[in-house]
């Protein structure tokens, strides 16, 4: 009697092979920016400045985050400026 498991198991291995990527997901490149100095700054408003340096995939909005504790998140108020051109920003 032949032992027919070598056969079995890389029969296995290419039926994994064939499953393993259809399950993965593709991830998304990030937007990379970095935030500039905060200026004009006054009771009830102030202007700040970004730098988009890479437009990432599929980025559909732009501006700075805003409070007056610290850590803030996205939570906290925000400057929406639409789709991200490529360099400067002020809001």
């Amino acid at each position: 009697m032949k032992n027919n498991a070598p056969k079995l198991f890389f029969l296995l291995c290419l039926l994994l092979c064939l499953i393993i990527p259809a399950t993965c997901k593709k991830l998304e490149k990030e937007m990379l920016v970095t935030t500039g100095a905060v200026s004009g700054i006054s009771t009830n408003s102030a202007e700040a400045s970004g730098d988009v340096i890479d437009l990432g995939a599929g980025a559909t909005q732009h501006g700075h985050c805003y409070a007056t504790t610290p850590n803030v998140t996205v939570i906290d108020s925000t400057t929406k400026l639409g789709v991200p051109p490529a360099g400067g920003f002020t809001s």
